[in-house]
């Protein structure tokens, strides 16, 4: 997104225009590719670990917290915006108060984000086609691997068929283990809470609770991501990457995109250093012109 204090109409139609291209983005992906199919070998026993249809955290329970978590940092921003003096923008002629503009600015990179976030996972999930530790349960593969001739063998795609009870649903679910959604998403959150924590409260008062609240957080990314594994959703692998691409984003976000380590200047400042080196330019050309005058004097009394 655009810097908001130099934002207008045009740049804010292309920020909403582009969360909207991933919106879209991830819609396509998810409702009209299928997944990369890949074969397996009979005897891989990290395929075989039963299907748990319940977890702890859904991905739409995964994405309420991401919504609360957005839902903070703008009454955050609401609090410093309506602190801030400093002067309002305008947007076709009208004044919009500070806290609008300070929500739009760090919600906005925030949803951003995670948009591209989901977007990142999604790709790698459809591309490599990786099969889930439950995928013999999910799948129920047409063949018999217990005959002979099917042992320590690689099984291509196209000698089976799933047969299992969970259908076309379970047998593209089954291919989608690489990488976890749900790490790289609860790492996104986490990790850009945490920094726009350290960002934003800077009285000495607050540094204990802030930085207990900064571990909790950790505790979040770890216990959630670790969920996945203990209900045979993914590989350690899957896990490990998920958390990575979430953090790599997030950093990415807070030091790239949304900068919200940047000082701003405060309100006058820059109008005085301008002033100040104007009249410093100034003050040269007359001191340079002096110098001018009385040098032409001498050479005029020399003669």
């Amino acid at each position: 997104m655009t810097n908001i204090w130099k934002s207008n109409g045009t740049k804010i139609i292309v920020d909403i225009f582009c969360a909207l291209m991933l919106i879209a983005a991830v819609v396509i992906v998810n409702f009209f590719m299928e997944p990369h199919r890949r074969g397996f070998f009979c005897g891989d026993q990290t395929l075989m670990y039963p299907y748990v249809a319940h977890t702890v955290f859904s991905i739409s329970k995964v994405v309420i917290l991401g919504f609360e978590f957005l839902f903070l940092i703008i009454l955050a921003e609401i609090f410093l915006g309506r602190k801030n003096k400093r002067q309002q923008i305008k947007l076709f002629n009208c004044k919009i108060p500070n806290w609008v503009s300070f929500s739009y600015y760090t919600g906005g990179y925030y949803v951003i984000g995670t948009l591209t976030t989901l977007l990142i996972g999604d790709i790698m999930k459809y591309f490599t086609g990786r099969l889930r530790p439950n995928f013999m349960e999910l799948c129920k593969p047409s063949i018999n691997c217990s005959l002979p001739i099917y042992q320590n063998k690689y099984i291509t795609p196209e000698q089976f068929e799933c047969t299992s009870a969970y259908g076309d649903s379970g047998s593209k679910e089954a291919r989608l283990s690489f990488l976890s959604n749900h790490a790289s998403c609860i790492a996104f959150f986490g990790v850009l809470l945490i920094f726009y924590l350290q960002s934003r409260i800077t009285s000495s008062v607050l540094r204990i609770p802030k930085h207990l609240f900064q571990a909790a957080l950790v505790s979040m990314i770890s216990f959630i991501s670790m969920t996945r594994l203990s209900y045979y959703r993914h590989h350690w692998s899957d896990v490990a990457a998920g958390i990575l691409i979430g953090s790599v984003n997030a950093l990415i976000t807070v030091f790239l995109m949304a900068d919200l380590f940047k000082k701003d200047e405060p309100e006058g400042e820059h109008d005085y250093q301008l002033e100040h080196e104007q009249q410093y330019d100034i003050d040269n050309y007359i001191e340079d012109r002096n110098n001018n005058t009385i040098n032409v004097y001498h050479k005029w009394m020399l003669r």
